[in-house]
């Protein structure tokens, strides 16, 4: 709804959408606007499922979509992102969500032309830090931490690497792990509204309990008890740098 939303005011009524993370297919950002929209999409996951369950929910004669099977890193995201933007004639909307080194990945992209972009980001980071996982090529979320609570980057440190490329954050999804981003000279031009960001706390209310014990099962801790587990763990404050425990 979020993305429709931002479509309809910066009137862009068929977007050229690359989606990066798109998962199986049953959930991804693209879908609505693949199904309702007649865009242009290209979706990229390592899951082999995804081009199956994409053919199976999406009549492939309908419009312009496509799926690649690839696991991302920021060595190949720019052959990816070329690959993207020649099959759709170009990139408009941009969404990435990996559960793992998104940040540095996203670091190696030329955001000049995205009207919109889409980011998960980790709430259990905090809204004060300026964080990420440190740069390391990973499978699962789950072979760092057991929890499966230790990916992504922090919701500031994200609207810092975008407003250095002139999107402007506009909010997030009500549980809070998509952070959403619009070219700032389109923004204004649209009068879509801007949040403060001087405190962020509102866009981190997390509430979701998916952290996991060392069997894999559900713990079903609070907020404050899924931070505890994750402190001290090693991160790369973003305005520096440098690596550092994290901490709250």
């Amino acid at each position: 709804g979020i993305l429709d939303f931002l479509l309809q005011r910066l009137q862009i009524s068929k977007p050229k959408i690359l989606e990066i993370g798109a998962g199986d297919f049953s959930e991804c950002n693209s879908r609505f606007a693949i199904q309702y929209r007649n865009c242009s999409a290209y979706l990229v996951d390592a899951r082999e499922d995804l081009k199956e369950n994409l053919e199976k929910s999406f009549s492939m004669w309908k419009g312009t979509v496509s799926a690649e099977c690839i696991f991302v890193t920021p060595e190949n995201i720019n052959e990816i992102f070329e690959r993207a933007k020649s099959f759709m004639g170009g990139i408009e909307v941009l969404s990435i969500d990996i559960d793992g080194i998104d940040y540095w990945v996203a670091q190696r992209l030329d955001w000049a032309d995205i009207n919109i972009a889409i980011v998960e980001y980790n709430p259990l980071f905090g809204h004060r830090n300026t964080v990420s996982v440190p740069l390391e090529t990973f499978t699962s979320r789950f072979e760092q931490h057991y929890s499966g609570l230790y990916f992504g980057a922090s919701i500031r440190s994200w609207i810092e690497l975008m407003e250095s490329n002139n999107l402007v954050f506009v909010g997030s999804n009500r549980i809070g792990n998509n952070a959403f981003f619009v070219n700032k000279k389109l923004c204004l031009e649209s009068s879509i509204p801007i949040p403060e960001t001087n405190d962020l706390s509102g866009f981190v209310d997390w509430r979701i309990r998916d952290s996991r014990n060392r069997d894999g099962n559900l713990t079903y801790l609070n907020l404050t008890e899924m931070q505890s587990l994750l402190s001290g763990m090693p991160v790369i404050d973003t305005r520096t740098m440098t690596k550092i425990p994290l901490s709250f």
